[in-house]
């Protein structure tokens, strides 16, 4: 015979296990969803951007044909000059948020004379185009860093634009194969211009991904050596080489009149 505690426990045994069935059955009756932690998409290796030093906006304030032609193509970023040396505005509240309405990062310009420009002037140009909230600073005529001296400038423009926002990002624009791999202790992505033709002459490039690496092709220094026909295949040639960004186009300061059609050829080549 079962004395009243001993009915207790054998009750409350009983209930547990009833219980437990009745959840074990719902789990299975209902579809089973794992949990799975959140996806972060991966940064492109295959970047379209834009360098584009012309105006942005008509003298009555209206938008440009060429600024209009860069939102529709909706290039991964854009780098443009926030002022004029007249100080003549370039980059405008209204056409920065239509930039930033289409998605497009938005770089701006300042330059160094390498590195013999006084760094009070450089910090002075990261003042007040980050304070305008633009997405990172291209940092130009930059040296190849091969002194103690070009390391610390360097390093310290680098330091100052995280300074004002961690997430900026930091283009160093030697425009050279030959800069030593200490650029990519003060960049973000490093520009090899039209010198990225060279990258099997960078041994430590392999390091880095592609995200790392910007290079342009251009009839800047030469004649017609990009044209409509090859702009496309020359971004392609340049993804495929490990520069995850690249543009082909005909003067920095203008936007060619084949810009649009082959911006819509590298999105048809872009892999997945």
């Amino acid at each position: 015979m079962l004395t009243t505690k001993r009915k207790s426990h054998l009750t409350l045994i009983i209930a547990v296990s009833a219980a437990f069935a009745v959840a074990t059955a719902a789990l299975f009756s209902s579809p089973f969803v794992p949990f799975l932690p959140a996806k972060v998409s991966p940064p492109s290796l295959q970047n379209l951007y834009v360098i584009y030093y012309g105006h942005l906006v008509n003298p009555d304030g209206s938008i440009t044909e060429q600024a209009s032609r860069i939102i529709e193509a909706k290039p991964s970023l854009v780098i443009v000059p926030y002022s004029f040396p007249d100080g003549e505005p370039n980059l405008t509240a209204k056409v920065h948020q239509m930039f930033k309405d289409a998605g497009i990062k938005v770089l701006t310009y300042t330059w160094t004379k390498y590195g013999e420009r006084n760094i009070g002037e450089v910090r002075t140009d990261i003042d007040s185009q980050l304070a305008a909230g633009v997405d990172g600073i291209f940092v130009d005529e930059v040296t190849n860093i091969m002194t103690d001296n070009e390391f610390i400038y360097y390093s310290v423009i680098y330091n100052y634009i995280k300074s004002h926002d961690k997430d900026a990002l930091v283009v160093m624009n030697p425009g050279h194969y030959k800069v030593t791999e200490k650029i990519m202790q003060m960049s973000d992505i490093v520009s090899l211009e039209e010198e990225w033709v060279y990258h099997d002459q960078i041994a430590w490039m392999k390091n880095y991904s592609p995200t790392r690496f910007m290079g342009v092709s251009s009839n800047e220094y030469c004649d017609q050596c990009v044209t409509e026909s090859n702009a496309a295949s020359k971004t392609l040639e340049a993804w495929n080489s490990g520069i995850g960004y690249h543009f082909a186009t005909d003067r920095y300061i203008d936007l060619p009149g084949w810009f649009s059609g082959y911006a819509s050829q590298v999105k048809d080549i872009k892999q997945p």
